[in-house]
């Protein structure tokens, strides 16, 4: 995937199995957390002319990932910003994350997600 220009990464994680919820479904997740200079409506209008499927965008608010509706979801240990941040010191402005997330998938055998 590619990012815009005046952007760079901060840091990134990935996670597959059980990430929220409970019960027989399998998630993936990939995030990329990065700080930018500019407007967040050109970083938004640039990923949305990608056209990802299952693409998410959050901008950092007031130093924490804002308001999730329900149909937006974090892992654990993840949906907080301090958890991709490598020291408590790290700036928390003009940062966002972009992030691929796959929900309710057939677990099939796979251990990680049961």
């Amino acid at each position: 995937m590619a990012h815009p220009g005046g952007t760079v990464r901060v840091s990134s994680h990935q996670a597959v199995g059980l990430i929220s919820g409970n019960g027989n479904h399998c998630n993936y997740f990939v995030g990329e957390l990065r700080r930018y200079t500019g407007d967040p409506q050109t970083i938004a209008d640039f990923y949305a002319a990608q056209a990802v499927p299952d693409l998410g965008l959050l901008f950092i608010e007031n130093g924490e990932f804002p308001a999730l509706g329900l149909d937006e979801v974090l892992p654990y240990r993840l949906d907080v910003l301090s958890a991709w941040l490598d020291s408590p010191a790290a700036p928390r402005d003009h940062l966002y994350l972009v992030y691929l997330l796959g929900i309710d998938l057939d677990p099939g055998w796979d251990m990680r997600c049961h």
